[in-house]
Formats: structure tokens, sequence, C-alpha cells
């Protein structure tokens, strides 16, 4: 288990956003909560690598908004989308947008814990070429 990956927790429903924080404090990853979209986007500059869960229906913005924000700025930061409500379509969109996995709310403990730590995995290769892709900016 990556115990010491960042996992950023964007979702609407405020006692499943309360519970997953403490299930994943529990289990020694780092969460941290965002009550909507917009939060979350605007702490992209500062946040370090990590896994961000997103709800496909914020009460500010879309999920796929976020998506978009964060593809633009933070290619070191996975993201799993989910919702209540999303059909084989809609989960097909967001995939080929950019995110990295998709799971339909309410989510079991054994899938949600399989695909984060599946996320985490990917944090260090992708943290690593957005550390290049700055190093480059800052040479050019």
């Amino acid at each position: 288990m990556t115990a010491t990956c960042p996992v950023f927790i964007v979702l609407s429903d405020g006692d499943m956003r309360r519970a997953l924080v403490k299930k994943l404090s529990a289990l020694g990853y780092q969460p941290t909560p965002f009550v909507n979209g917009s939060d979350f986007v605007q702490s992209l500059s500062f946040l370090p690598a990590g896994v961000c869960i997103v709800d496909l229906d914020l009460p500010d913005m879309k999920g796929t908004a976020v998506l978009e924000d964060l593809l633009s700025t933070r290619r070191d930061i996975p993201l799993i989308m989910t919702s209540s409500t999303a059909d084989m379509r809609t989960v097909v969109q967001v995939i080929k947008k950019g995110a990295d996995d998709f799971i339909e709310q309410p989510f079991s403990d054994k899938i949600l814990l399989a695909t984060i730590e599946q996320a985490c995995s990917l944090v260090p290769a992708r943290a690593e070429r957005h550390q290049e892709k700055i190093r480059a900016k800052n040479c050019l």
C-alpha cells in the first residue's frame, strides 16, 4: 500500500466526504477534503502530487470542468471520477477526456482502495515528468 500518497477528495456529499477522510486516514493515506470543485482548482498550484477523487456532479461546477482544469495545469495528479447517476456513455466520455478511472457510488471499500492504490502507483512517474516539464520551461 502507498500509505503516504496524498488523496484529494472533491465530493458533494458531506457525509461521504467525511467518512472517506476518516477511512483513508486510518489506512495511512493523507486525505484532503474539498467542498467544491473551484476550491480544489484554486489549490492546484500548491498541492503536492497525489490522487484526486472528483464527483461528476458538484454544486459549483461539473466534475468534467475540474478534470479539464487539472489536465491543463497538473498532469501529476491522477483523477478518479465518481458518480451515483452516470450511465455507460458518460463514463466512456469521462475516460476519453482524460480521467484515469471511474467508480460508481456507492462504492465498496475493496473497489475504492484498489482504485486509489492503482492511481497512487502512477504518481511517481507522473510527478517526475511534471518536474521535467517545469525544468524545461524554465530553461526556455
